[in-house]
């Protein structure tokens, strides 16, 4: 049964200069040791779904994907606690949800290797349910990938993207990922502006309650994300429990201020959380920044300010 996460809003910022092993196992225990989040969001024995950003499955030198280091960190951990470890997503839209897309996309990013390596499980499961929200603004109900409407709990492990649609994908984004694949456009037919897509998205996130948020920002992705960019470097992982918070974080990383950020805008309204409470942890975010991180060309066009 999915527990919600709570509403703390403290984010750890850990720096991380490459995705080598050992510094990314350093950086990823660092900065769960800095929240305190596994003995009392994960016990032993439960089923965790690690949900990263797959797309449709590329090389992980390109960047569009969240590196299988930093997946097989997280599944490392929760498997040495105790937990059962599964890696899923559905592929980005256009793409059929099948088992054989499914372990292409898993083989090119590199997950075949990190779920062998760490003693996590991959889904092949392409089936779906319908989940209630009626607490929702924009959504009642939404169809959920089976995996992750079944599991005790999820980690959202995102990678630190521009995006041509939502101008960033981190936390709150990564989560659409469980709309199975084919779904997905009907969302974009419906939403068709940045505003109420962000108000799905914060349906979708508390209706799941992701117990946890680790952001791969160790390369990023600017310019036309979230497949069409450039990688560049921020030197960073992020994690906390509440997904607007992070991105609000990773928005100052990149130079975007939070609050042009659909989905973050859409949580403070509603009183979700508070950007003045968010505060960080671990290593100084400033030292981090990159704030000449080049945007979306729909909207910013050159390094620089974000504009529309």
């Amino acid at each position: 049964m999915l527990q919600p996460s709570g509403r703390d809003t403290r984010v750890a910022v850990v720096g991380c200069e490459g995705y080598s092993r050992s510094e990314v196992d350093a950086a990823v225990r660092r900065a769960i040791d800095l929240l305190v989040v596994l003995e009392g969001l994960f016990p032993p024995g439960e089923k965790i779904l690690l949900k990263p950003d797959l797309l449709h499955g590329l090389e992980p030198d390109r960047c569009v994907t969240t590196h299988p280091a930093v997946v097989a960190a997280i599944a490392r951990l929760l498997v040495e606690h105790g937990c059962r470890v599964l890696i899923a997503d559905s592929p980005g839209g256009g793409v059929i949800y099948s088992e054989a897309n499914l372990r292409r996309a898993y083989a090119r990013a590199g997950y075949m290797a990190a779920a062998e390596e760490t003693g996590a499980a991959l889904n092949y499961d392409t089936g779906s349910s319908s989940v209630s929200f009626p607490e929702g603004a924009v959504m009642r109900q939404f169809s959920i990938i089976t995996p992750a409407a079944e599991a005790d709990g999820i980690v959202v492990v995102s990678k630190a993207k521009t995006h041509m649609w939502t101008r960033m994908t981190g936390a709150t984004k990564n989560l659409f990922g469980i709309i199975p694949g084919l779904e997905k456009p009907v969302f974009h037919s419906r939403f068709q502006d940045e505003r109420t897509f962000g108000e799905m998205l914060v349906d979708l996130n508390e209706c799941m309650r992701p117990r946890l948020q680790v952001v791969d920002a160790v390369m990023g992705m600017e310019g036309d994300g979230p497949q069409a960019g450039t990688p560049r470097k921020i030197g960073a992982i992020l994690a906390g429990s509440h997904y607007a918070a992070v991105d609000t974080v990773l928005a100052r990383l990149i130079g975007i201020e939070p609050l042009e950020i659909g989905c973050i805008a859409s949580a403070a309204e509603r009183d979700l959380f508070n950007p003045a409470d968010v505060r960080t942890v671990g290593d100084d975010p400033a030292a981090l920044a990159v704030p000449d991180f080049r945007k979306p060309y729909a909207y910013a066009g050159a390094r620089g300010g974000v504009g529309r």
